[in-house]
């Protein structure tokens, strides 16, 4: 996968254009910035949202999206079928079969969830939010793995369904703990606030710890899924 895997600020340089602070439209001022800075915030600290609200909201140079909102939508409104699949190996030459994602969704994928990441984890250290409280949308890739490469065509369809509906999941946190801060600092909000927090800090923490098949069907069976 053709992924920069790096922090924020590096995919903001690599997937973004330049931000230029005296002629681009500030995406801070709907959120109370007085003079580019966040009130009770540092420069650096401010940067942090700043970089996130850039990557959520600008366009993507390598995968031409618009926003993060546009790609997640995209992305999850695809029904994965085993036509999407490809096959490693022939069973009659001796090799075991493996199956992947196709590469273009494959990658797909990836751009994605490393963007969401990326924008959940500058929210929870803006927010200063603890490792318990932050949603682990795919802990050390375990689930993206999977659709690289499977014994099962139902693991990897299964996991492309997962991932959708995690995605899903960690936009609307995403926009939740925007509205909050909107809110702290303006007294305006443009959603409805409502507990984020559904999971409970054990069981997020006891999250990624499997090998992956055994991480799907955690997810799996749980009631909301």
């Amino acid at each position: 996968i053709e992924i920069y895997n790096k922090d924020l600020p590096a995919s903001i340089m690599r997937y973004h254009s330049r931000y230029d602070p005296l002629t681009d439209h500030n995406p801070l001022t709907s959120f109370g910035a007085n003079d580019h800075v966040m009130p009770g915030k540092i420069v650096e600290e401010t940067a942090v949202l700043r970089d996130m609200l850039l990557h959520l909201q600008t366009a993507h140079r390598k995968w031409f999206w618009d926003t993060l909102d546009q790609a997640v939508k995209a992305l999850v409104q695809i029904k994965f079928t085993k036509y999407d699949l490809m096959v490693f190996g022939e069973k009659t030459k001796g090799v075991t079969v493996h199956y992947c994602l196709n590469h273009v969704n494959l990658e797909q994928f990836a751009h994605v969830c490393l963007a969401v990441h990326q924008v959940l984890e500058g929210l929870y250290e803006f927010m200063n939010k603890s490792g318990s409280a932050r949603f682990p949308l795919d802990h050390e890739w375990k689930l993206l793995r999977l659709l690289k490469e499977n014994l099962s065509r139902s693991t990897i369809l299964m996991t492309c369904a997962t991932l959708q509906m995690r995605l899903e999941r960690a936009m609307r946190h995403v926009h939740i703990y925007l509205d909050s801060i909107r809110r702290v600092n303006t007294g305006q909000g443009l959603n409805t606030l409502s507990s984020v927090d559904s999971t409970r800090s054990s069981v997020r923490s006891d999250y990624g710890r499997d090998y992956p098949e055994y991480e799907l069907a955690k997810l799996l069976s749980r009631p909301n899924y």
